[in-house]
């Protein structure tokens, strides 16, 4: 038997809703920049080294895929830990579940800004600062959760939730002092995974 929590057969729908929507927002998002690297095309006769060269073009694109994908998929998981632990649909979960996708469906764009013009400050402050958005959602609906009392480990997601958003709150801070390496503290989630297994043990 799953431990997940079963909502009630009225409030299963609205909430099964709620989660595909999720699921689809995050899935283009991540999808879309891989879409957006392009194929190069070579003549028959070209060497080896152009096909490289081809493909060096590419890498801003390549990079931009698989930053958007590790962060979505931080933002995801912490999003999923929630919902699937919810008993019963509440409408106080629609606004933060929507703002937050919001934000996740612009995050392609801020990760390709801030990689195409090497991080510099501007991109990168915008970028951190896209982040600290979705961070700030997630740790809306971790409150929501808490307050209404929808999950059985609610406090725990909202611990995980604070630090999500402080991570967030300190690579903002450095990207004034050191953009191009300010994403660096992102490292203070790993805080947050740890402290449940030392609780456990």
């Amino acid at each position: 038997m799953s431990d997940r929590p079963q909502p009630d057969d009225d409030t299963r729908v609205p909430l099964e809703r709620l989660v595909t929507l999720s699921n689809a927002v995050f899935a283009v998002a991540i999808i879309l920049p891989v879409l957006g690297i392009g194929t190069p095309r070579l003549p028959a006769d070209a060497s080896r080294l152009d096909n490289l060269m081809a493909l060096h073009q590419l890498t801003p694109g390549f990079i931009v895929f698989g930053v958007n994908f590790l962060v979505l998929s931080l933002f995801w998981l912490g999003q999923h830990r929630l919902l699937r632990r919810v008993r019963r649909y509440d409408s106080a979960l629609v606004l933060p579940v929507i703002l937050l996708l919001l934000m996740i469906a612009f995050m392609p764009w801020a990760t390709k800004f801030a990689v195409v013009n090497d991080n510099h400050f501007i991109a990168a402050l915008s970028y951190n600062v896209s982040m600290l958005a979705c961070a700030f959602h997630l740790l809306w609906l971790a409150w929501v959760c808490r307050q209404r009392q929808l999950t059985p480990d609610a406090p725990l997601e909202l611990r995980r939730a604070i630090v999500t958003f402080a991570a967030t709150l300190l690579c903002v801070a450095l990207s004034f002092f050191t953009p191009q390496f300010s994403q660096s503290g992102m490292a203070l989630t790993l805080i947050g995974r740890r402290a449940p297994a030392k609780a456990k043990s």
